[in-house]
């Protein structure tokens, strides 16, 4: 007999396998021998034609080697033949040990992707902002056949060092086929192409295209506060403007402010979409507990949170207390006579603890009396101030004993 070892049940295109031509005894016949050719009949264009083997009278050779190398890929499974030939071949029958058949495959993709929903809408580039982390998606598919071993490289053709990737030399052990690599946004860069090469597999794994990949700077976003002249005071609300540059293309941003002096105040907070119009929002403060100075920052939250940046990173201001301004010895009645003039006292009820802590009392304009001098500011060294009052015109009026500021 002649027998045929070492079929596979399953190849790839481009791949080859050895298959070893077994006789049992050598030729016998007067002279000559037999010619073997491996043949899978009709679907030999599946295969790079194969001369075959020779075992001639006089050799003590049993066994010879044929290289099947897979052309294309085959539809189902393909029988092999080894049909016999030559002077001897008639005390010869054909036999095939393991696998009678086999079926040739494509070859395997190896594909990219990363988050679907961070794509630009102009070039569809996976999107990542500087200082964030994408994930990029490795996925060898389904293997028809189980493999041994795959190592893939991932390479950026965009602007050196504007990407980290995590690692950059991914292996897949055997059966497993997919993997996932971190790739950070270090500076902002143009879309460019991600590739992934094969080095190890490569004569099974065929990379299916790059992908793009778009560094974006972060958005800066801004308070519109002064702490000298915007104040924080316990009771009393304090509207601030956040301006943000732009949305973010995906995801939302909550923002608040928050302070370092914990129970001390309170912050309404604002949302930022992708379909928010206006890029200019208002918060509000409210003051609790009077504090000491401490630093007042905004807190970004959400999906989107971590591409912004802060053009400020934080205020040092102070939770200030409600100042009582007594108004002592007012005049209960004043004459239209120019000499005729009055006096009363305006005093903080109690001394400013902040530095820089400054009440500002205005006299309201009336047209039956002047107050001299209309402005006064009181503070911890001067806490009180005397103000002159003359009559101009008759009216009955009220002044007040005390005034909150």
């Amino acid at each position: 007999t002649v027998t045929a070892y070492g079929l596979t049940p399953g190849m790839y295109v481009g791949t080859s396998i050895v298959v070893t031509l077994v006789i049992t005894r050598p030729p016998q016949c007067s002279s000559g021998g037999i010619t073997v050719v491996p043949s899978f009949g009709s679907n030999d264009a599946n295969f790079v034609p194969d001369a075959g083997v020779e075992f001639n009278v006089g050799s003590s050779s049993l066994s010879k080697d044929v290289v099947l190398t897979a052309s294309q890929s085959s539809v189902g499974y393909v029988p092999l033949s080894i049909p016999i030939s030559g002077t001897c071949s008639s005390i010869y029958a054909p036999a095939i040990s393991n696998a009678s058949s086999i079926r040739v495959f494509p070859k395997e993709s190896v594909t990219l992707s990363s988050w679907s929903n961070m794509t630009s809408p102009s070039d569809g580039a996976y999107l990542v902002y500087v200082g964030n982390v994408i994930p990029i998606f490795i996925d060898l598919g389904t293997p028809a056949i189980k493999h041994t071993g795959v190592t893939v490289v991932l390479s950026f053709a965009g602007l050196p060092g504007s990407i980290a990737l995590s690692p950059t030399t991914v292996v897949f052990p055997a059966g497993v086929n997919k993997s996932t690599v971190n790739l950070t946004g270090i500076t902002d860069t143009a879309a460019a192409d991600l590739s992934v090469s094969v080095s190890v597999g490569a004569g099974i794994f065929v990379p299916v295209g790059p992908i793009k990949v778009k560094v974006l700077r972060t958005i800066p976003i801004s308070l519109a506060f002064v702490p000298s002249a915007q104040l924080i005071v316990q009771g009393r609300d304090l509207a601030l403007d956040v301006t943000v540059g732009s949305v973010a293309v995906v995801g939302s941003m909550t923002v608040r402010a928050v302070y370092n002096v914990s129970g001390r105040l309170n912050s309404t907070s604002f949302e930022f979409k992708t379909d928010t119009a206006d890029l200019t929002q208002r918060i509000t403060l409210y003051g609790l507990i009077p504090s000491e100075f401490g630093l007042l920052t905004l807190q970004l939250s959400g999906t989107a949170g971590t591409f912004y940046h802060q053009t400020v990173s934080s205020y040092t201001t102070a939770v200030r207390p409600q100042r009582t301004v007594l108004v002592l010895n007012p005049p209960t009645e004043l004459f239209l006579n120019p000499t005729n003039t009055k006096q009363m006292i305006v005093s903080l009820q109690s001394l400013p603890t902040v530095p820089g802590d400054i009440v500002t009392v205005t006299h309201t304009p009336s047209t039956s009396m002047t107050v001299s001098p209309t402005t006064v500011e009181l503070t911890a060294t001067n806490p009180n101030a005397t103000l002159t009052i003359e009559a101009v015109s008759y009216t009955h009026l009220t002044l007040p004993t005390k005034r909150i500021v």
